[in-house]
């Protein structure tokens, strides 16, 4: 570790920067550290357990034993429901009626009526006597009622048509016999049940048979008078003679319709042809014109002329004067037998519209006279149809009353004949009541229990204790700090079997020992803080007494001159100055004498047995006032010392103690700060860290001192391992700690 000259003034303060705040009441806790620390008092608490549950199962089994019996019903939904006594083969609509049937079922069983009755069957036991007779010879029939059903579980079986029931007392005899007496008056209670609704229902159907049977003659009165009233049997032959003329006659009123619409558009269209002025010509009325003399002479003239103008043709060609006056009359001819033609046409359309009108109006006639004789026969046939109705619901109604009479006369004889069925009670007892089994105490419940109980008790007790136990135990309680670093970790003299017991000087007593190597991982990462910061004055106090102050620093000023450095421990402590004798040097003028005189300090520095080590003792303090630290004799003491050697060591009170660790840091360039485990609390040092933290001294963090590691853990097998490497002979292979590790 090489080490600059340092700088003559102390660093600036760095308690703006740095805060130690109180760690809450509790702390978090790893359980199987403490599981495996406190093993013994649990596995105590188990033993304990497991005795006092034995002792508590047989005082109870003594003195407050409960029986229980169990019988089993089972139900259907009816005589015939063909249910099975499990879910298989049921539907789902079935197992639905079969649940809802158990519920009813199991509430009939645990009524009131059921319990009163089978007490009435009990009152004069030993047991009902001893219980529910008062003092004055009245029974309490109320209270033995509460208690009988307190103690009677009627239980459904999910899923199959089963019942079980189950009874507890205190009394081994008598609990089968109560659980068969309820199981009796509820078979009683059944079988009346269905006498009654027996009863009820025959008495309902006579009724019904009665009102029906009434009913049916008011029917049948009513069927009497209509066949008088109205012929019934000519009725259905007029109705259908009378629905044959109405088709008829629709079917003649359909076509004297066609006639009429015929008759009604030919009128139409030689009207408008009159209007006019045309002619309507029809191939049919030409060829009869045609016939008419007149028409045919000029047909005849015309043919005469055509022959006579061939022969003029032949002879004088076509514009030959004979011919050109052929062509003249032939015209003409032609002219008088068109005008001839349409005259007749004429004529015989005015004929034709006259017949056409004429017929329309007789059409028309016979239509209205038609349409009202139809009326008439739609109205009859109507009536008709009304009647066969009435006539047809009449005798529907009067089935429906015969046949519900039928029904209620084979519905009565069928339910007489099902009340004389032996198994039309729909309950059935499977088993009776068992023989009574304890159920209370159990030795496999109460003993288990009340270990556990114990078990737990003990358990959070410990837990409860280390959670607000504040003493720091190892290195994760210092992470509850803020802020606080760990540098190091120093373990108690009673880890190392194989080293001494005393820790003063053990570096160099031991060099080889475990303790020796702690202090040289903690040499190491001290080194290491003071180097980033180039600092040559350290600062090691505590927050109070018994923290092993003196000890670490005697044991890092060994550590540090084996590798050849110079190291100077100033004993600063001047309550109980102690490094003198752990070097084995006389107290000598020492630090008071060199502040009160103003000697040489140099002169007052003795060397040490340990390579490298300087001490400057604390001299005789017993009148020594703190002041002298606060001196700057003291701070021209330290920038002269961290000149000359590699470190300066100053060992003080602790903080909560005296004055010297807060005037002492306000000098030094670093402190640190020791924690003895298993004694200072959190609370305590939070508030040391504080103060400390107000002076100039950085804190470069805390090393926890003596510390055990007895419920193993990651330090208990380093500690192991050590030893092991230890004790092995060179050339030799490790031994695995487990077989087939």
């Amino acid at each position: 570790m090489t080490m600059n000259v340092p700088r003559t003034q102390a660093p600036a303060s760095t308690s703006g920067q740095t805060s130690f705040a109180l760690a809450g009441r509790f702390k978090p806790v790893d359980p199987v550290r403490v599981i495996r620390e406190h093993l013994r008092l649990i596995l105590l608490a188990g033993v304990i357990g497991v005795v006092v549950g034995a002792a508590l199962w047989v005082t109870l089994r003594i003195l407050m034993p409960r029986w229980i019996s169990v019988a089993q019903l089972r139900i259907s939904d009816s005589p015939d429901s063909g249910l099975s006594p499990s879910r298989e083969g049921m539907l789902r609509g079935q197992m639905d009626v079969v649940e809802a049937k158990k519920a009813t079922e199991a509430a009939i069983l645990n009524s009131e009526t059921v319990l009163n009755q089978a007490l009435a069957q009990l009152q004069d036991t030993d047991w009902f006597k001893n219980q529910y007779v008062r003092a004055d010879g009245q029974a309490d029939f109320t209270d033995a009622r509460d208690n009988l059903m307190d103690y009677l579980s009627v239980i459904p079986v999910r899923g199959s048509t089963y019942i079980e029931v189950r009874y507890r007392s205190g009394y081994r005899d008598m609990t089968p016999r109560i659980l068969n007496t309820v199981i009796d008056q509820y078979i009683t209670t059944k079988k009346n049940q269905a006498n009654n609704a027996t009863s009820d229902v025959r008495a309902v159907w006579v009724q019904q048979r009665e009102d029906n049977a009434r009913s049916l003659r008011d029917v049948q009165d009513q069927i009497r008078q209509f066949s008088v009233q109205n012929d019934v049997e000519g009725l259905d032959t007029r109705y259908n003679s009378q629905t044959v003329m109405l088709q008829q006659m629709a079917t003649g009123l359909a076509e004297l319709t066609m006639q009429f619409q015929s008759a009604q558009e030919a009128s139409k269209r030689l009207q408008d042809a009159q209007q006019q002025g045309e002619i309507l010509y029809d191939p049919t009325a030409i060829a009869e014109i045609r016939m008419d003399p007149a028409v045919q002479s000029r047909e005849e003239k015309l043919r005469l002329i055509r022959e006579e103008k061939g022969v003029m043709l032949r002879r004088f060609g076509a514009n030959h004067s004979r011919v050109l006056d052929l062509d003249r009359r032939y015209t003409e001819v032609e002219m008088e037998l068109k005008n001839e033609i349409d005259r007749l046409l004429r004529q015989r359309q005015q004929v034709q519209l006259e017949s056409t009108v004429q017929a329309a109006k007789s059409l028309a006639e016979q239509l209205n006279q038609g349409q009202v004789k139809m009326d008439q026969m739609r109205a009859e046939v109507k009536d008709l149809t009304a009647k066969l109705e009435k006539y047809t619901q009449l005798k529907d109604l009067e089935k429906r009353f015969l046949d519900r009479q039928e029904q209620l006369d084979q519905a009565m004889n069928d339910a007489w004949a099902m009340s004389r069925r032996p198994d039309v009670l729909t309950v059935e007892v499977i088993s009776r009541a068992t023989e009574p089994e304890v159920v209370f105490p159990l030795w496999y419940v109460i003993v288990p229990m009340t270990t556990l109980l114990f078990i737990g008790a003990a358990g959070g007790v410990v837990f409860l204790m280390e959670m607000m136990d504040q003493r720091f135990k190892g290195p994760s309680d210092v992470g509850l700090l803020p802020k606080a670093r760990l540098l190091a970790v120093i373990p108690d003299t009673t880890e190392d079997p194989t080293g001494s017991q005393v820790i003063e000087g053990i570096v160099a007593a031991e060099p080889n020992g475990l303790l020796a190597e702690s202090f040289r991982n903690m040499r190491t990462a001290v080194g290491l803080a003071l180097e980033k910061k180039n600092y040559k004055t350290l600062l090691v106090t505590s927050a109070q007494a018994q923290a092993g102050v003196t000890a670490i620093v005697s044991n890092l000023a060994s550590s540090i001159g084996s590798q050849g450095k110079k190291v100077l421990v100033i004993d600063a402590n001047l309550l109980r100055p102690a490094l003198h004798k752990v070097f084995n040097l006389s107290p000598g003028q020492g630090l008071v004498g060199v502040m009160r005189t103003g000697g040489s300090w140099s002169a007052a520095v003795l060397k040490s047995s340990h390579p490298g080590v300087f001490l400057l003792p604390a001299g005789d303090s017993s009148q020594a006032e703190p002041e002298l630290l606060a001196r700057p004799a003291f701070a021209k003491l330290l920038a002269e010392a961290s000149e000359q050697y590699d470190l300066v060591l100053i060992d003080t009170a602790p903080v909560l103690v005296g004055s010297e660790a807060k005037l002492v840091a306000h000098t030094a360039q670093a402190s640190l700060m020791v924690i003895r485990a298993m004694l200072d609390k959190r609370g305590m040092l939070g508030r040391a860290l504080r103060e400390l933290g107000e002076q100039p001294a950085e804190i470069l963090g805390v090393l926890l001192n003596r510390t055990r590691a007895s419920a193993g853990g990651y330090f208990r097998e380093n500690y192991q391992a050590f030893h092991r490497y230890r004790q092995q002979e060179p050339g030799t292979e490790p031994q695995p700690d487990h077989v087939g590790a």
